[in-house]
């Protein structure tokens, strides 16, 4: 007896970087940024690494780029006091610099245990179509890649179409 067969679903996801952020963020420059939980910023169940269509609101429209979302997490604004290579990522030389352009990309605002989402990506490089693809064939039809089900299918194709 085989187990029910599940469908899964891959979607575009998208991620809002910060205007001010973006010119430096497109070119690989700064590879992580910060973004407050209000500005809902991107879909977060998703698996790194993955492809993102990365883009900033300019004006009339929206200027983009597919990149690879390495890693996302949820945490303390105080906590890139203790990580000098998350400094350097967010393109800054010490945290003091990181902490006067918060306040000043948020109004003045600087509260250190307000909870943030960090956001590590970087542009698309040579390899990264194979490895994403592979990804998202291992999603979509992993069980049946390499699974104990593969091979022992005992249905028909065209059921599928009813």
């Amino acid at each position: 007896m085989t187990r029910r067969l599940e469908q899964r679903q891959a979607l575009t996801c998208f991620l809002r970087v910060p205007a001010e952020d973006w010119p430096r963020v497109k070119i690989g420059e700064k590879t992580e940024f910060r973004t407050r939980h209000r500005e809902r910023v991107a879909l977060v169940s998703i698996k790194p690494p993955t492809a993102v269509v990365a883009y900033a609101d300019e004006g009339e429209g929206h200027d983009w780029q597919v990149m690879v979302l390495e890693e996302y997490r949820y945490e303390p604004l105080f906590s890139i006091t203790f990580d000098a290579e998350a400094v350097e990522r967010e393109g800054f030389a010490s945290y003091d610099d990181f902490r006067r352009y918060w306040r000043k990309r948020e109004g003045g605002v600087y509260m250190p245990a307000e909870k943030v989402w960090v956001w590590r990506l970087r542009p698309m490089e040579t390899g990264d179509t194979a490895m994403l693809g592979i990804s998202l064939l291992h999603h979509l039809y992993g069980r049946f890649l390499d699974g104990p089900d593969r091979g022992r299918l005992d249905f028909r194709p065209t059921q599928l179409l009813a």
